[in-house]
């Protein structure tokens, strides 16, 4: 599979580590709009143009940073459905994930769980029954979340949700 990453600073770099196991995949480049002429990092061009030959992927951690780059593209790119990476559990009965969103390995997703567009779940982060991820929301690493959670878009949680509710900012607060 031919894959462009939209982000060419640490998280396109994690996810190129997650892309590189499975060896059907070729990651073509990585997208950089802020440059003005193509460049290589670690093997790999960097460019200021999207390409329509491959899939994409966001690699911007950054919320609002996420949400400038991919507004003006959203409809002109094709999106990598979803990229999970094993050793991850996900229940696929009752977990629904939306387009473009990336799941690090030893993740576990419980049941009744829909995660939107361009999420970002980190490694190790343990997901409850019932809980929405909203679009561009990110969850760090090592977080579990307790059911019956709604996470706003554009969310960042940082810290455990021991109770139910709805989270939104940066940090993720209950409201």
């Amino acid at each position: 599979m031919r894959i462009g990453l939209l982000g060419a600073g640490g998280m396109a770099s994690e996810i190129v580590s997650l892309l590189e196991y499975d060896p059907n995949n070729a990651i073509e480049y990585l997208y950089d709009g802020t440059i003005k002429e193509d460049t290589t990092k670690n093997g790999y061009t960097v460019s200021n143009k999207i390409r329509k030959d491959c899939l994409h992927i966001i690699a911007v951690g950054y919320p609002e940073t996420k949400r400038k780059i991919i507004e003006p593209i959203k409809n002109k790119a094709y999106w990598l459905f979803a990229l999970t990476s094993a050793p991850s559990f996900i229940n696929n009965d009752s977990v629904e994930i939306d387009m473009g969103s990336v799941i690090y390995p030893y993740v576990v997703l419980t049941s009744n769980i829909k995660i939107g567009m361009f999420a970002s779940i980190n490694s190790n982060v343990t997901i409850g029954d019932r809980v929405f991820l909203g679009a561009n929301s990110c969850i760090k690493e090592k977080i579990t979340i307790c059911d019956d959670v709604i996470i706003g878009m554009g969310a960042v949680v940082v810290k455990d949700i021991k109770e139910s509710g709805t989270y939104v900012g940066n940090p993720a607060i209950k409201l």
